[in-house]
């Protein structure tokens, strides 16, 4: 619950106080609300841009069976997926797209076409493994835009940047 209050006051998830975040217990992310902690670590790592981390973190949690939800599940391969775009090798890109792209995710995909995680994976594969720079540009322009309406800056702020790395990737 302190998390979501400062997120609400604008403040980043890797700038909040690190005793907040945990990996849980296998046996305690049956429980919702620890499952959610495991969520909000994930998210720190994202935020961190410890992106190998994060990588593996998100593996292992999403192996397992868990009280995530679906909302959190979707998004967990999203930063899965972009993940790999931005550090992985071309064989491992090829491996965790065949794995995780799925008919479902895209499905996910098209139905949270709004959130701002979305929109940057979106962005990232477009630009990194697509190669269509004027789709990246169409996904910016639509990240910009709901952007404008989004509530919590700090997220706005850390997806941009997730963005940012993903082109000069491309440069």
């Amino acid at each position: 619950m302190k998390t979501n209050e400062m997120l609400t006051k604008g403040v980043r998830v890797k700038d909040m106080p690190e005793e907040w975040f945990s990996i849980p217990e296998d046996k305690d992310l049956m429980n919702g609300v620890t499952a959610t902690m495991a969520v909000y670590y994930g998210n720190r790592l994202m935020d961190s841009h410890c992106f190998t981390e994060a990588s593996a973190f998100v593996d292992t949690l999403i192996s397992k069976e868990t009280a995530i939800v679906g909302l959190f599940k979707g998004l967990l391969v999203c930063d899965r997926i972009y993940c790999a775009l931005i550090s992985g090798s071309d064989t491992e890109i090829a491996e965790i797209i065949e794995k995780l792209y799925t008919k479902a995710h895209k499905q996910f995909i098209k139905q949270m076409h709004n959130n701002l995680s979305v929109i940057r994976t979106k962005y990232a594969l477009a630009l990194l493994y697509e190669k269509d720079r004027h789709k990246a540009e169409l996904m910016q322009k639509q990240f910009e835009k709901y952007a404008k309406k989004y509530p919590y800056v700090c997220d706005i702020e850390s997806e941009w940047e997730l963005m940012e790395i993903a082109r000069r990737l491309d440069l």
